[in-house]
Order: C-alpha cells, then structure tokens, then sequence
C-alpha cells in the first residue's frame, strides 16, 4: 500500500495505521489489509455486489485540490487526483461514498480503487496536526479479493493505550464477521450495507466472513 500521499502526521500525535491480511502477503510494515472470503460477483459488474457505492448520501468527506487548501474544520480530507506514483490501490475520490456504521467513535467510507478493486477508508475522529488523517486499505484489483473485501484497522491513538479501532467492507452476501481478538476470544459483528465496525482492546489476530444464511 501506498504511503506516501497521506495526510502528514507530527509526532506527537503518531498513530499506526494498518491493515490486516488473511493471507501472509508482504506489504509496508505500517500498512497491512485484512480480508477474507466472501462470494465472487457477476462478470458483467464486478461491483454489483457492493451498493454501498452507489448511494447518493452525502459522503461528508471534503474533496480538495490539495492538502494545503483544505479548510480547517476538524474533519479529514481526500485529493480529488490520484497524486503521481499512486499504486492500484488508491481510493477514487469520485467513487467515495459514506459507510453507515454502528460505531460513534469513528468514520468511514467506500470506494473503488485506482486498479479496479474496493476500498474501504477509516477516520477514528482522531485529528493529526492541522489535518485530520484517514487511514485506509484496499483489496487487490481481481474478482476473487473483490469477493474478499477490505479491512483498516487505526491503532497506537494518543490517549487510549491498547485501544484499535476496525471498519471494513464486504461484499452483500456476506451477513456478518467474526473477528478473533488478541486474547483468543471470537466477536461476531453484523453486516449492514456493506459494512462493519468494531472497537477492541489489542491486535486481532484474524476475521472471517460470515455468508448470509450461514
């Protein structure tokens, strides 16, 4: 995953934004996307199984030229362009749309991504400096990681020790995930247009996806 184009952090305010794998696939230490298996969509539109991205809410996320335009309203912000070098797993930003999560303490959207894939990106209401930062993970550009979804994980946030916070995206026919937390124990966690949240104490170890009627 691409870390360069993020939105600066100061170190004070340092926080480790990652993603898990299901799969040991070796990316940035800082970066790692947790997925797992789903149902494969139809040909014809890889995307049908994701109509979180073609609702017409508003997505709340502020588009700008550039980081330093931004206005400074203690929200985050995305680029309107792909900034140059951006890898296949880059959010679109006109393909962005707000996730319905049942966690307060946290934001997130999902997108398509630069390669074809699906994204899915994560504000823990946490600003860094003068902007706000998203972390965020996509899935690989086939059909098969399409099937997988994608999942950010925020952790090491200032004032809450051992506290991490997880969003993701699944395909439709998938009804809920069960997350195995750092002390062994499974939470299932409910499905509801595409997404999932979930706060925890600790790195997760795994997540599972749940198929509808399973």
């Amino acid at each position: 995953m691409h870390l360069a184009p993020r939105f600066p952090r100061p170190p004070a305010t340092r926080r480790a934004i990652l993603a898990l794998t299901l799969a040991a696939t070796a990316v940035p230490a800082s970066i790692v996307l947790l997925s797992a298996s789903g149902s494969t969509a139809t040909p014809s539109n890889p995307y049908a199984a994701y109509p979180a991205l073609q609702s017409t809410a508003p997505s709340e996320l502020e588009l700008v030229a550039s980081h330093e335009r931004a206005t400074n309203t203690g929200r985050p912000t995305w680029p309107l362009q792909a900034p140059q070098g951006a890898q296949s797993g880059w959010p679109l930003a006109e393909s962005i749309r707000k996730l319905d999560l049942a966690s307060p303490n946290m934001t997130a959207w999902i997108a398509r991504s630069l390669g074809g894939g699906v994204c899915v990106l994560l504000w823990a209401h946490q600003p860094s400096g003068a902007t706000p930062s998203i972390g965020y993970s996509c899935s690989q550009e086939s059909e098969a990681a399409l099937a997988s979804g994608a999942t950010a994980r925020v952790s090491e946030i200032p004032g809450e020790p051992g506290a991490v916070y997880l969003a993701g995206v699944v395909p439709s026919t998938v009804s809920a995930v069960a997350v195995r937390l750092a002390d062994g124990s499974t939470r299932t966690v409910a499905v509801t247009d595409n997404a999932w949240s979930l706060e925890a104490e600790g790195e997760p170890q795994s997540v599972q996806t749940i198929p509808a009627g399973g």
